[in-house]
């Protein structure tokens, strides 16, 4: 427990003090949200690519990891969209937002500070693995049919070009994501036995170095900005599931396709059981909805003090 401890605590201190420092205007809304781009385009690459390119492509092409924490993850965006349409006659666009909470998370500003405490390096390729699903798979699946569905599908030959518009939008939005470059340059080298020159490599171990404490501030920065609007049951529910039903569809799926790794296991779970991404306000507004995803994400980021502990606990006690 007091390794759990350890390795959370800090997480949640930066986090705090990201926070302390929007309420002290020492940062603003702004500088918090350039801070979140500067380690999502240069910080969080780096080390990703610096992992990657040091193993061989076996030990990269995990699909005992992929297909596991994508199945669940699909299966937790499918039962929370379901229940948002039938049981609460949510609009399709609100009901895909709802989804896409409830099964993407921030795996990357929030989990790998927590996993690199509690894995070490095994995080990282763990972090690798997952992002390929939530970039590729879930993100995109979640913008498509918000897109499809915001302000409503004309019919005909319209229906059509609308959707080869926003196919085209999603697949250029994916084609320049930096950690999905970064993932596929990592495997490139890692496949040509390729390392950079040593001053690049420098540069490269610096900016992953930064990546977990800025990230974490960037996060408390977002949060004191963050202004819940009603819907207390919607954003309540959104949050629950992301934290309770997510991490329970992967552990579900781990049952049936397991990485043999014990602490790929446990990254595989854990991964899943950190709140929604810090950008999920953002998504929102695609639908209306930027209220709903900012209470959804305040309430799953101090929920998640408790729960995240609770997950790695069963995770050690499931995973070895």
């Amino acid at each position: 427990m007091d390794t759990i401890l350890h390795a959370t605590a800090p997480v949640q201190m930066l986090i705090g003090l990201g926070w302390l420092a929007a309420r002290w205007r020492w940062l603003s809304a702004d500088q918090g949200r350039a801070l979140g781009r500067f380690v999502a385009c240069f910080c969080v690459p780096a080390l990703m690519l610096r992992t990657l390119m040091g193993l061989r492509p076996a030990e990269v092409l995990r699909l005992d990891v992929v297909l596991p924490y994508a199945v669940g993850s699909l299966a937790t965006f499918a039962l929370v969209h379901a229940f948002a349409r039938m049981a609460g006659r949510r609009p399709h666009a609100v009901a895909a937002i709802e989804g896409l909470g409830a099964a993407g998370s921030n795996s990357m500003f929030v989990g790998l500070p927590v996993l690199l405490a509690l894995l070490g390096p095994t995080a990282t390729l763990g972090l690798a693995l997952v992002q390929l699903v939530e970039n590729l798979l879930v993100i995109p699946l979640g913008l498509l049919l918000i897109d499809l569905k915001a302000g409503g599908t004309p019919e005909g030959s319209g229906r059509g070009a609308r959707l080869r518009g926003v196919l085209g939008a999603t697949a250029r939005s994916v084609l320049h994501n930096p950690l999905v470059l970064s993932v596929l340059a990592g495997l490139a080298l890692s496949a040509l036995s390729v390392r950079p020159p040593g001053p690049v490599d420098a540069v490269l171990r610096l900016l992953a170095g930064a990546a977990a404490p800025a990230a974490l501030c960037a996060i408390g920065v977002a949060l004191a900005g963050l202004r819940p609007a009603g819907q207390w049951p919607d954003l309540l529910g959104v949050a629950g599931a992301k934290l309770l039903l997510h991490p329970l569809a992967v552990l579900l799926a781990l049952q049936v396709w397991a990485p043999a790794d014990p602490l790929l296991w446990q990254a595989t779970l854990l991964f899943a059981a950190m709140p929604m991404m810090s950008i999920y306000p953002i998504f929102g507004q695609r639908a209306g909805q930027e209220g709903l995803c900012a209470g959804a994400l305040l309430a799953a980021t101090i929920a998640s003090v408790v729960t995240v502990p609770g997950w790695v606990l069963l995770a050690r006690h499931l995973g070895g």
